[in-house]
């Protein structure tokens, strides 16, 4: 991931995040989402909201949830239940 991170598309950022959230891996999940910004790619709501999950699935992660909702342009339904 760090070698190439420009090769990586949106779907697989967004596979990436939902897997790494499956796992409770949360922090790792967080840190494929900030990577997604770092090589150029703009998070859309299915990135966001993979995330806030990923961290809901971790555990104690409510912080950087709330940190991922603030960061939403527009939230829809989805982001509210994420």
């Amino acid at each position: 991931l760090q070698e190439h991170p420009n090769e990586l598309l949106e779907r697989d950022f967004l596979g990436l995040i939902r897997c790494l959230g499956r796992r409770s891996a949360w922090q790792s999940s967080i840190q494929v989402f900030d990577s997604m910004t770092r090589a150029g790619h703009e998070p859309k709501e299915l990135h966001y909201t993979a995330a806030m999950r990923s961290c809901a699935q971790g555990g104690a992660a409510a912080a950087t949830a709330l940190r991922l909702f603030g960061e939403l342009p527009a939230p829809t339904a989805p982001a509210f239940t994420a």
